[in-house]
């Protein structure tokens, strides 16, 4: 869609020099074009599809590579992408940062325990580069303390198998 989207990226760049920010924090790769294109340094945050998806298609491939070059420092939310999808090639100096929380939104509780039904959804694909082994090792010990906690996850990945039997 980034043709359609050119005036839209033009008057971000001028609501981003008129507000005159210290930060510009972008998430998915091709999308640092728009810093580029407004000439202000900007951090680039990365997903899975920017290197699994992007890196096989021609114009978003070159776009994506751009973006990750002349970012000011690159962040990747996906664990495998420095290693295994070639992140490392590009930008040795990308750090792994997982998407961040609204801890105001998504606070934990002053008891620290659940008291109501509480339905989890897992929103991952389940592949096994996500590292889900670790989360999906905690379910039945959080279970355990809080009976009341249900979790479900969408059946999307190459593990849909392995944790078709989410504990809860």
């Amino acid at each position: 869609a980034l043709p359609w989207r050119v005036d839209e990226l033009w008057s971000f760049n001028r609501y981003i020099k008129e507000k005159n920010f210290d930060v510009v924090h972008i998430h998915y790769g091709y999308l640092g074009i728009t810093a580029l294109l407004g000439r202000y340094p900007y951090f680039l945050h990365l997903h899975g599809g920017d290197l699994y998806q992007n890196l096989n298609r021609l114009v978003l491939k070159q776009l994506t590579i751009l973006s990750i070059k002349r970012a000011y420092q690159v962040y990747y939310s996906t664990p495998d992408l420095y290693n295994n999808h070639g992140l490392n090639k590009i930008r040795a100096d990308a750090d792994f940062l997982p998407n961040p929380i609204d801890t105001d939104f998504f606070c934990p509780r002053g008891d620290g325990g659940v008291t109501r039904n509480t339905k989890v959804l897992i929103i991952q694909r389940l592949d096994e580069v996500k590292g889900l082994d670790i989360f999906f090792q905690l379910i039945p010990h959080l279970v355990a303390k809080y009976p009341l906690l249900e979790f479900t996850a969408f059946k999307i990945g190459t593990m849909v198998s392995k944790y078709s039997d989410i504990p809860r």
